[in-house]
């Protein structure tokens, strides 16, 4: 890697507007929460299992699929991703309906089933 180079990727990678991720990820990398003006991200079909709240830093977000994972309950940050419009959170291992997706008030599309 040449001198400068990470830092070039980081700046090119904090304009990103869509994101997708279908690795068998069990975390997030910390990293993720600097994609600023990241709108679509597609975490469906992995094992997530502990709340990933490097997402509730993406205030730019208006899409999030988080289906088909292993999460227990979703971090108390949501309410900052106030441009969801779409929510998907089938197929987890939620216990009931999470209180934290209430406080969000443009949320137009929200799928929760299975668990």
């Amino acid at each position: 890697m040449y001198p400068n180079q990470s830092s070039n990727l980081e700046n090119s990678t904090r304009h990103l507007k869509r994101a997708s991720a279908h690795y068998k990820l069990s975390n997030l990398p910390k990293e993720i929460g600097k994609l600023v003006s990241l709108e679509y991200l597609y975490l469906d079909s992995n094992q997530l299992n502990i709340r990933p709240k490097e997402i509730c830093e993406l205030t730019s977000l208006g899409t999030l699929y988080l289906g088909n994972n292993q999460l227990y309950s979703l971090p108390k940050g949501m309410s900052k991703l106030r441009f969801l419009k779409a929510f998907w959170i089938e197929n987890n291992q939620l216990d009931g309906f999470p209180t934290e997706i209430r406080n969000l008030k443009t949320l137009e599309i929200l799928k929760m089933n299975g668990g």
